[in-house]
């Protein structure tokens, strides 16, 4: 019989740097190798358990699943609760060393992984290309492809141009991050024939 692993989608399947937004959105990428990891668990004899709150849904359920045949992440079972493991694989536990000494501490002082990774400066910028971060803030252009930077954190204008029966367009000011999670939804919305007759966008 297969010893089962359990893995949370949110924070270790998929990456989870952007804001929560619906069951049935899945803002980002896989984490970077989950896919060569769980296929060597699989070869190792191990029964590999998805779980997520997402899976409280059809909707939820099914979008996870064209997810991961997306990103050929090949699973043994999704479910919304954990299911008896010999581990449990979550962005967000602490694992229990057998006393509770400053245990309060670790809580109050705790962030997921994909917290830190993002935790830059206000002042920092980045390339829209290839993901250059620069801390000076007298560089304008990325030393790496020559692409402008900017600073994810400040509010610009960027043009929402809706297609439907006659052409659309609007200036939001929104900052870069922000412009990057209604550009997810309305890419996912665009996909959604049954819900959407026309298409929008935004100019980055």
């Amino acid at each position: 019989m297969r010893k089962t692993v359990v893995l949370d989608f949110d924070g270790v399947i998929h990456e989870y740097k952007s804001r929560w937004i619906s069951p049935g959105i899945i803002s980002d990428g896989p984490v970077e190798g989950v896919s060569r990891f769980i296929s060597e668990l699989r070869a190792n004899n191990y029964k590999v358990v998805v779980v997520s709150a997402r899976f409280k849904s059809n909707e939820g359920k099914n979008v996870v699943k064209e997810w991961l045949a997306e990103n050929k992440i090949f699973v043994d079972e999704l479910s919304v609760e954990k299911p008896p493991a010999i581990v449990y694989i979550d962005d967000r536990a602490i694992c229990f060393n057998g006393t509770f000494d400053g245990l309060i501490e670790k809580i109050k002082n705790f962030q997921p992984w994909m917290k830190k990774a993002v935790n830059v400066s206000n002042k920092t910028k980045i390339c829209t290309k290839c993901g250059n971060k620069v801390l000076n803030e007298k560089d304008n252009f990325c030393v790496k492809c020559g692409t402008r930077l900017i600073n994810p954190k400040e509010k610009s204008l960027y043009k929402m141009t809706l297609f439907a029966d006659e052409k659309y367009s609007k200036d939001i000011e929104m900052t870069y991050e922000e412009a990057e999670i209604v550009n997810r939804v309305l890419t996912k919305l665009n996909k959604d024939k049954t819900s959407w007759c026309g298409g929008c966008y935004i100019d980055f």
